[in-house]
């Protein structure tokens, strides 16, 4: 998820502060013997020590620290949220239910998830979104769906994602897709009125390209307004705006690397003692900040990119594993 930056310029320079979340594990950061967490800096909160459970999203506003994920119960498992550690069950359960993005503001608590369904034998994923703990509208039944990020604004919820492999914009209850099949958004945003979602998209079997697109709500009309072809195919991708520039990186396939990007320029890549894993990326004051990790065997360390420079924030032996933050 992103967070929302206001203009600072008129303000005294504060050190931002950090929230983190995913989960910490017993033997490898593969088994789904797992713990959700939330880390305020180097500070560490458990939010599920006795349950099987996985927080995958975060949202700050205020004082309130809000995080999405699942948990267990036996075999399966519910879509779930906390706040301030505090936790809230959403759906049905089923053994591949989980949160996958949440936002709140002054009013309104939003979480998206994926629960499973039988439909006339078949059991397949539909797309809920809940708002302050009701459930509001699914969409399905597409394997490969998720939604990602939300951005309410002027009283119609936008969200971004993908649908049965398809980039996809949510406008209130209408699906929008961006692109062919093979590809995927990861941001929504707001500017000037204009809805802008940032993803990617496959070109062709030798590379993928990073791309924007545009909606005018008032005209119905979308467009694509940047695409940068990487010369590579694309494993996994997060990005963000920041003012009207595109930072995003990317982990290449079959690659030990990560790569950050600015608009259409590489600024550099992400290497390490290990195979790199660039979970999310933000810009803030100006600093462009990457979450990933060092994956050596069974093992994962948390590390944060600033600038380039790498930052390890949990040693291996405390074994844990993050998905997101949020900066403050």
């Amino acid at each position: 998820m992103s967070s929302c930056q206001k203009d600072k310029s008129e303000t005294p320079f504060q050190e931002p502060k950090f929230y983190y979340v995913g989960y910490s594990y017993s033997q490898s950061y593969q088994d789904a013997d797992r713990r959700a967490l939330v880390c305020i800096g180097d500070s560490i909160v458990r939010l599920s020590p006795q349950t099987r459970s996985d927080a995958v999203a975060i949202h700050v506003y205020g004082e309130d620290i809000y995080t999405t994920g699942f948990q267990y119960s036996g075999d399966t498992r519910r879509v779930v949220y906390w706040k301030n550690a505090k936790i809230k069950r959403l759906g049905t359960q089923y053994p591949y239910n989980t949160g996958t993005a949440i936002f709140a503001d002054a009013n309104n608590v939003y979480v998206a998830g994926t629960v499973y369904e039988t439909v006339e034998g078949r059991t397949v994923p539909f797309q809920h979104v809940w708002v302050n703990d009701t459930f509001l509208k699914k969409w399905g039944a597409l394997s490969f769906s998720g939604i990602y990020d939300f951005s309410p604004y002027q009283g119609t919820l936008y969200m971004a994602g993908s649908f049965g492999q398809t980039a996809t914009l949510w406008t209130g209850d209408t699906m929008r897709s961006l692109a062919s099949n093979g590809s995927e958004a990861c941001e929504v945003n707001i500017v000037d009125g204009d809805v802008y979602v940032l993803g990617w998209e496959v070109v062709n079997v030798e590379t993928d390209a990073v791309s924007a697109w545009k909606y005018r709500e008032k005209e119905e009309r979308l467009e694509k307004v940047f695409s940068h072809e990487l010369g590579k195919r694309i494993a996994k991708m997060d990005g963000v705006m920041y003012g009207k520039d595109y930072y995003y990186v990317i982990n290449p396939n079959n690659s030990t690397i990560a790569s950050v990007y600015k608009n259409d320029r590489l600024l550099y890549d992400l290497s390490g003692a290990g195979n790199v894993k660039a979970e999310a990326i933000k810009v803030y004051g100006g600093k462009v900040y990457v979450l990933g990790h060092l994956l050596e065997g069974t093992s994962s360390t948390p590390m944060l990119w600033v600038d380039g420079e790498p930052n390890t924030l949990f040693a291996p032996e405390q074994k844990i594993y993050l998905h997101d933050f949020f900066i403050l």
